[in-house]
């Protein structure tokens, strides 16, 4: 049985990367332009778990076509374009992206040394900066949607949603409350 991309409600974050850092070709460009990838990538991996509640997909195959799932299914029966990159992930189980309700992404981490010392010490603007890094280590992570519930500074949050929406970084979809309420 083939279950194509309607039926999956969650993007397959490590399909989605692999395909994407594959179908770069090098460049120099900065922005934009920077973060889209085109062509077909076949994956294949050891199993598959859709988040609907089915048996996970043994001997599963997704294909991405410019970046987006478009089809999946198991390997001896999903139809391969031809001309597709293959990638084989070997014994990994491919999941839907994760969530999370409570996340931070600007500024220090918990437990960094000079985090204390961070409001005195750091440039206004550096904190945002650092967003940009965990924003990435976030959606490598396998979050691909996350709930940023405040921020110091002015808007960096939302700024570095519009970052990742726009197509200038990467990161997962943000929805975020702006300034902290405590």
């Amino acid at each position: 049985m083939i279950r194509t991309k309607p039926l999956m409600t969650a993007a397959l974050v490590v399909a989605t990367l692999c395909a994407y850092s594959l179908s770069q070709t090098p460049t120099a460009t900065i922005g934009p332009q920077a973060t889209s990838g085109s062509g077909i990538v076949l994956l294949r991996a050891a199993r598959l778990i859709d988040g609907t509640g089915a048996a996970p997909i043994l001997n599963a195959a997704v294909v991405v076509t410019d970046n987006q799932i478009s089809a999946v299914g198991t390997a001896d029966k999903l139809k391969v374009p031809a001309g597709s990159k293959v990638i084989d992930l070997g014994d990994v189980t491919l999941l839907p992206g994760f969530i999370d309700a409570h996340t931070h992404l600007i500024g220090r981490v918990l437990g960094d040394p000079e985090g204390s010392t961070a409001s005195v010490k750091d440039y206004e603007s550096f904190g945002a900066i650092l967003g940009v890094a965990h924003a990435r280590d976030t959606l490598l992570a396998g979050f691909t949607t996350v709930r940023n519930v405040g921020a110091t500074g002015r808007f960096d949050d939302m700024a570095l949603r519009k970052a990742i929406n726009d197509g200038w970084i990467i990161g997962p979809r943000i929805q975020t409350a702006g300034h902290a309420i405590a």
